[in-house]
């Protein structure tokens, strides 16, 4: 897991125990009166990194503010229980953070609103920030993108940051997947479709087949969180380029001419 303390990316060396736990090592550094981790989940064992190394920043400074950032915050699509045999898998992870005792959490563009609800001292940085603090709103106001989204879900969200985005001389134009046979603006338009996370592909090839059945120019990809199970080698196919915040590719499989990182972690 990449770990980042008070901005700077330090090596934390992951053993494995030899009775098959996982544990780690980290450098000496000089801790002063707070501390900053950012911290990048790859996998479950990340969550056990965390707390280890939270454990070891107290044992040094047991008084020290830790202020953390998970961009994409692990369980957030298990965010309710359908019957009493299931886990409740965000309430779990809340409950894990919320004994590191920090003073701050930072979260982005979260799948649910239920996580302000039950993590303490969290702090949202919303879909319509991220775009515009990084400097993106600029070149889909620039470019007059038009946006698309896969359902509804993500209305809300788009129409905020499109009445964001908005001048008297130009309107950033919006439309549900659901609706985009009756919007007359895809023909010849350079497309954004928008998404929070993207951890299935094969809904985004049914969109663009359909986006280019309606005429639209060039299709580009933004997603907050993109896991991209398969690679990026099949979204070449479908997508002039890629936008995202958050990732968890491994370092030979980015390809720094199709994918664009909005924040250099």
């Amino acid at each position: 897991m990449p770990i980042y303390l008070n901005n700077s990316k330090i090596k934390i060396n992951s053993v494995t125990l030899p009775t098959g736990e996982c544990g780690i090592e980290i450098p000496n550094i000089d801790f002063n009166g707070r501390v900053q981790i950012l911290a990048i989940f790859k996998d479950s064992n990340d969550i056990i990194h965390l707390l280890l190394v939270c454990n070891a920043i107290r044992r040094i400074k047991p008084n020290i503010n830790i202020e953390l950032a998970i961009p994409y915050f692990p369980y957030s699509l298990q965010n309710n229980v359908l019957n009493n045999r299931e886990y409740f898998g965000i309430k779990v992870m809340a409950d894990i953070i919320n004994n590191l005792n920090c003073s701050i959490v930072y979260i982005f563009d979260p799948d649910s609103d239920i996580l302000e609800a039950i993590l303490n001292n969290c702090k949202v940085t919303t879909f319509e920030q991220i775009i515009t603090r990084t400097g993106f709103g600029k070149k889909i106001y620039d470019n007059n993108y038009l946006l698309i989204y896969p359902d509804k879900t993500f209305e809300n969200k788009v129409s905020l940051l499109s009445k964001t985005l908005s001048s008297k001389v130009k309107q950033i134009k919006h439309c549900c997947f659901d609706n985009i046979k009756c919007c007359s603006s895809i023909y010849d338009s350079d497309v954004l479709l928008v998404d929070d996370m993207c951890y299935n592909e094969t809904k985004y090839f049914k969109i663009c087949h359909e986006l280019k059945k309606l005429g639209a120019k060039n299709i580009y990809l933004y997603v907050t969180h993109g896991f991209f199970p398969n690679g990026l080698r099949s979204l070449q196919s479908i997508f002039r380029h890629i936008y995202c915040l958050y990732d968890s590719l491994i370092d030979c499989q980015i390809d720094e001419t199709f994918i664009t990182f909005l924040h250099k972690w």
